[in-house]
């Protein structure tokens, strides 16, 4: 449950977003206590914003977790998001998987937008994923449906047609499934909105790189 309070890079800044009109004026990474490599990352993000290209302020919070150890989830995790979504200058994203329930991040004040992956039958974890919160989702939230075969692209395809979904986006697991068999099927299924997103870190670097 950790990682599902990361606010990731590559959703803050390189994902195509046509909706969204406002830039934030100051972006806070939630950083979860014991995660090294993550926090390394945003103090990289934190410290090189101007050659990134990033013109707003960069901070850092880091969630103590309830117990000590490596697992468990952070504490007060919602009185946080309460206080962040009060700062007008704050647009709240939070970056999560489908075996969280978005109720009480719903029955925020203010709501934040939601960017939630979705495990498809050939990854085993289906089961855990909670349909419950494609109820829950608005215009202003993307679901990103990890891929792996052809099979698992049609399941997706009928979770899309039942819950109404409008942000889709597909995300093929690496050496599971080629990026031109997905835009194949995209093509030929007429679904010219559903977006691809490649996992670039393991196209430009060795796929076995950590920390990347």
């Amino acid at each position: 449950m950790g990682n599902s309070f990361r606010l990731r890079a590559n959703t803050m800044f390189n994902r195509i977003d046509e909706e969204q009109k406002e830039e934030p004026l100051k972006i806070v990474f939630l950083s979860v206590e014991g995660n090294k490599t993550e926090k390394q990352y945003f103090q990289y993000v934190e410290k090189y914003r101007e050659k990134l290209g990033i013109k707003r302020e960069v901070h850092i919070h880091t969630l103590q977790r309830a117990k000590n150890d490596n697992l468990s989830a952070p504490e007060n995790v919602l009185e946080l998001l309460e206080a962040l979504s009060q700062e007008k200058t704050l647009r709240v994203e939070i970056e999560t998987n489908g075996s969280i329930d978005l109720t009480p991040y719903c029955n925020l004040e203010r709501r934040p937008s939601f960017t939630m992956d979705y495990k498809m039958p050939e990854s085993g974890m289906e089961h855990a994923m909670l349909l419950a919160n494609m109820e829950k989702l608005s215009d202003e939230d993307t679901v990103k449906f990890v891929v792996s075969s052809r099979s698992d692209m049609e399941r997706a395809v009928e979770i899309m047609e039942e819950y109404r979904l409008r942000e889709r986006t597909a995300v093929p697991v690496f050496g599971k499934i080629e990026p031109v068999e997905m835009v194949d099927f995209l093509i030929e299924k007429k679904l010219n909105d559903v977006k691809l997103q490649l996992q670039l870190h393991k196209i430009i670097w060795d796929p076995q790189k950590r920390g990347v």
